[in-house]
C-alpha cells in the first residue's frame, strides 16, 4: 500500500524526500555524536532538564537542518536532464 502511495508521487517529490529523510538520519546521528561526546557539554546540559521536550527539540532540529542542507546540496548537484 505504501508502495503504491510512494510511486503515485511526482518524480520530483520522490527525490526531494529522498534526500530531506537522507540528511535527517545523518543530523539525528550528528546529534548523537555531539551528547555521547559531550561536545561544548550539550549532552550535560540536556540530561540536568527533568524533561525530554529539550532533547527532543535538539534531534528535530537537527534533522531539519541537515534534511534541508541534503535537499539543496541534491539540488544543486543536479543536471537539467536528470528529472
Amino acid at each position: 500500500m505504501v508502495g503504491r502511495k510512494w510511486e503515485a508521487l511526482p518524480r520530483v517529490m520522490r527525490f526531494l524526500i529522498t534526500y530531506f529523510m537522507r540528511g535527517a538520519v545523518a543530523g539525528c546521528a550528528f546529534g548523537l555524536v555531539l551528547i555521547r561526546t559531550d561536545t561544548g557539554r550539550i549532552g550535560t546540559m540536556l540530561h540536568a532538564h527533568d524533561s525530554s521536550w529539550p532533547t527532543l527539540l535538539f534531534f528535530v532540529q537537527g534533522a531539519v537542518l541537515f534534511g534541508t542542507l541534503a535537499s539543496i546540496v541534491a539540488v544543486a548537484n543536479l543536471d537539467d536532464d536528470s528529472l
